[in-house]
């Protein structure tokens, strides 16, 4: 794919709504229970990183490959701010 540079746009697919989730657990995060948010969190994560080479080889063009990867890493690094957010909060 012309024009495409991982190193570019996968650090932000990973760590795009980190923070905002951070803020977000910060302010409403006394709402969930620390065993919610740390478990089904870490089972998020693991479900999703080991869904992510089967779910990019499954598709065709190379951008689709892209477009499904940079998702999964999106949510992923939605899922990774309530973790860090309850683990280092």
């Amino acid at each position: 794919m012309d024009g495409y540079s991982p190193t570019q746009t996968y650090g932000f697919a990973n760590n795009g709504l980190l923070c905002f989730t951070q803020m977000a657990m910060t302010v409403y995060g006394h709402k969930l229970s620390n065993r919610f948010k740390i478990q089904i969190g870490f089972i998020a994560s693991s479900l999703l990183m080991a869904g992510l080479p089967f779910t990019s080889d499954l598709l065709g063009t190379p951008g689709e490959k892209f477009g499904v990867t940079f998702g999964v890493l999106f949510v992923n690094g939605a899922v990774n701010g309530m973790v860090q957010g309850q683990v280092f909060g």
